[in-house]
């Protein structure tokens, strides 16, 4: 179950980073409007999970999808700021 679980984060994070990464590059979303794209993106994912019978529990499977879909917010912003303090 531990893989399961790990394996939905993973998904998840790296569906969210693609994602944000592709709408802040066209300009769809603003600063202001990336933690509601990753909470639709977690509560989504976590519906799938459920849906698919990879996650029995419903609120569960939306509360890991919502975690995993906010930390990759916070992966690409630490990303970011390193990138940017390499450069200074």
């Amino acid at each position: 179950m531990i893989f399961i679980t790990l394996s939905i984060a993973s998904i998840v994070l790296f569906v969210t980073l693609v994602l944000g990464t592709i709408c802040k590059s066209c300009n769809i979303y603003t600063k202001k409007n990336i933690p509601f794209q990753n909470l639709a993106i977690g509560i989504i994912a976590g519906i799938l999970c459920y849906l698919t019978k990879v996650e029995p529990n419903l609120l569960e499977a939306i509360i890991l999808c919502v975690i995993s879909a906010f930390s990759a917010g916070g992966v690409y912003d630490l990303s970011r700021s390193a990138r940017k303090r390499k450069d200074n």
